[in-house]
């Protein structure tokens, strides 16, 4: 059997006067103990370049100390001390121009800009590479003074894993860049697990535009420093794939995504902006979402790029809204083909806010909204505006859905008056637990052209169960000057009672009359001239 003579040295530098033969044992790179020491052998036929961490210059004219090691790089080995004081970037960037994966010890690396993988920006084919994983909160990469752009750049890197680590702005610059630019190429099957980005500057947390059929898991993103209202917390502007985010965190800044479909379970943050011109779905899965405090809406698309939004999904979803302007909204922007919402709560923050379920400005943009929204076993707290007076009709279904206790300033608007009327299915809404009993939802508002004398029903569908009141109430300058309310009794006797009610301000002689027969809808007739804009309002009824 060979032997080797082993010789103990103390720092990587003693490796250049080092004879060169046999194998070294070296017990640190600046000091023994400070991790970045090994095992090297000497290799005479080698003249690979000196890198600084895995080979070396010996005494010899020709050969090199090779590091015996396989596996994940240290940055230590490079001389990366990780004290939070000393600049370590050329020791990391040594150790990332390896091209092989990267081990963040513990500790504070003090750094500017780096590269990681290929990052190229001119459309070269993308690396399917090696990855960068640290222990967790305690490896973390800070920008020093005066960095700009972002602190960690791998971008064009496809296969990019990244897991168990900081980036800290330090109130210099973003944190992490995985993109590629529109039009060169796709950063594909990325993966990024316990990634935390704190104190970014600059308008961008996380930038990660193109980075298709990738995921986020356990990512936090925390607001910007200085807070800055239109920050962008992560930018998944992918335009195509799928997106996914895990119990994933954004905290004082919005999340911006493009692409054909984004899934989140778990998450929690400030908004959600959706760009491009179409995503096919949304899904959310035991979220807990607030408003964002730019754009006064939770989910919202972007006007300016017409986009829509074809399906939300969303299972056990806490929505809220948060601030005092009337304007705070759920859902917004320009388009939504459909919400199907299950077990999910819509509340505010308990602040002054006043909040909406669906944005009631989306015709200002459009002229469209959503076509079709369900709601089952949800809980509503904030005013509920289920479309636009100017925008288009839409069906929406309750199903064993309450209020959750309203004021009497927080109605339900369900409707628009200048279009089609919503229409209920079965079970209904059930706002018998509002705050007060004068509590209300306006089922809808249209304006009705009614001829004299003919009943009409109030409803489409037979209202048989529960009681309530059915209000019509004319507009000033549209028809004659009219109020009525039928109010029905609880009792089954009372139930086929017709009741003809007192008119109100009927100076030009008009007549509004009302019924509730069992087993059909309220009906009502107006005996007067021209046309008539009825509001018609019930309370705590099902069909």
């Amino acid at each position: 059997m060979a032997t080797v003579a082993l010789t103990c040295i103390e720092t990587v530098a003693d490796l250049a006067s080092l004879e060169g033969t046999g194998a070294a044992l070296v017990l640190g790179y600046h000091r023994p103990g400070d991790g970045g020491g090994g095992q090297f052998a000497w290799d005479a036929q080698s003249d690979v370049a000196e890198d600084g961490g895995l080979a070396f210059r010996g005494s010899a004219s020709a050969g090199r100390w090779i590091r015996l090691a396989k596996g994940a790089v240290d940055v230590r080995w490079f001389g990366a001390l990780g004290d939070g004081t000393t600049d370590d970037t050329d020791a990391i960037q040594r150790a990332f121009d390896t091209a092989r994966a990267i081990y963040l010890s513990s500790g504070t690396y003090l750094v500017g800009n780096l590269r990681f993988g290929t990052n190229q920006t001119d459309g070269v084919q993308s690396m399917h590479g090696p990855g960068i994983e640290g222990d967790g909160r305690g490896s973390k990469l800070k920008a020093k003074p005066g960095t700009q752009g972002f602190v960690l750049n791998a971008q064009a890197t496809a296969g990019l894993l990244l897991r168990a680590f900081v980036v800290d702005g330090n109130g210099q610059c973003g944190g992490i860049d995985t993109g590629w630019p529109k039009g060169l190429g796709k950063a594909q099957l990325n993966r990024y697990e316990n990634i935390w980005v704190e104190n970014y500057a600059g308008p961008m947390g996380w930038q990660a535009q193109h980075n298709e059929d990738s995921s986020f898991v356990g990512c936090v993103v925390r607001g910007p420093q200085p807070a800055e209202s239109d920050a962008i917390a992560i930018s998944a502007d992918c335009t195509g794939g799928c997106v996914s985010f895990d119990r994933c965190i954004w905290y004082g800044a919005k999340l911006v995504i493009d692409c054909q479909n984004a899934r989140f379970s778990a998450c929690g943050g400030h908004g959600i902006e959706v760009l491009g011109r179409s995503v096919n779905l949304l899904s959310f899965n035991a979220c807990y979402l607030y408003s964002n405090a730019k754009s006064g809406r939770v989910v919202w698309t972007d006007s300016a790029s017409k986009g829509h939004i074809n399906s939300i999904t969303s299972r056990g979803t806490m929505w809220i809204t948060t601030g005092k302007e009337n304007n705070v909204a759920i859902f917004g922007g320009r388009y939504f083909a459909g919400i199907d919402s299950t077990g999910d709560e819509f509340v505010t923050d308990g602040k002054g806010s006043k909040g909406r379920v669906l944005d009631d400005d989306v015709a200002n943009n459009s002229g469209q909204f959503v076509s079709r929204a369900h709601f089952r076993s949800v809980t509503f707290v904030p005013e509920l505006a289920i479309t636009d007076p100017k925008s288009g009709a839409m069906k929406a279904s309750f199903q064993n859905c309450r209020t959750g206790g309203m004021n009497v300033s927080d109605r339900l608007y369900i409707g628009n008056p200048s279009t089609q009327r919503v229409l209920l299915e079965p079970n209904g809404l059930d706002v018998s637990n509002a705050a007060t009993p004068d509590s209300q939802f306006r089922m809808f508002n249209e304006t009705r052209t009614v001829a004299g004398g003919e009943w009409q029903p109030v409803f489409e569908q037979p209202m048989t169960q529960g009681s309530g009141q059915v209000y019509i109430v004319s507009r000033a300058g549209q028809g004659p000057a009219l109020h009525a309310r039928l109010t029905r009794a609880t009792g089954e006797e009372k139930a086929d009672q017709m009741s003809v009610l007192q008119d109100q301000n009927a100076a030009d002689g008009g007549k509004i009359e009302m019924r509730w027969l069992a087993g059909k809808s309220p009906e009502f007739r107006v005996n007067g001239t021209g046309k008539i804009v009825v509001e018609i309002v019930s309370e705590s009824m099902g069909h």
